[in-house]
């Protein structure tokens, strides 16, 4: 499987009908409502591997200790804060910012 370097967001209906697995360069936004509570997208560095994250909850501060990131939509895509560290597997650490994929 080739990298990823961009994504565009496909919303899905949280407790919804399975979307099955992301497709390259998809992230699946997972909302209750209009408010976004999870994403799952396939890593980008191609291992294949899915990324399930949760979100926090707009409006909520996140917590030093709280495994969720922010969420943002911007012009071009989704972003998502902090950046992603797998400690397994691929040991991928990357940001994705409006859209745009950095590795680190």
């Amino acid at each position: 499987m080739e990298k990823i370097n961009n994504y565009v967001e496909v919303r899905c209906i949280f407790g919804g009908p399975d979307p099955g697995k992301p497709k390259p360069g998809e992230m699946q936004v997972f909302c209750e409502g209009d408010a976004p509570v999870m994403v799952d997208f396939l890593c980008p560095c191609g291992c294949g591997n899915t990324c399930p994250t949760h979100l926090v909850p707009p409006g909520a501060e996140k917590k030093p200790a709280d495994r969720r990131w922010n969420f943002s939509r911007g012009p071009n895509g989704p972003t998502l804060s902090p950046s992603i560290r797998w400690l397994s597997e691929c040991k991928s650490h990357f940001t994705i910012t409006d859209g745009k994929v950095q590795m680190h």
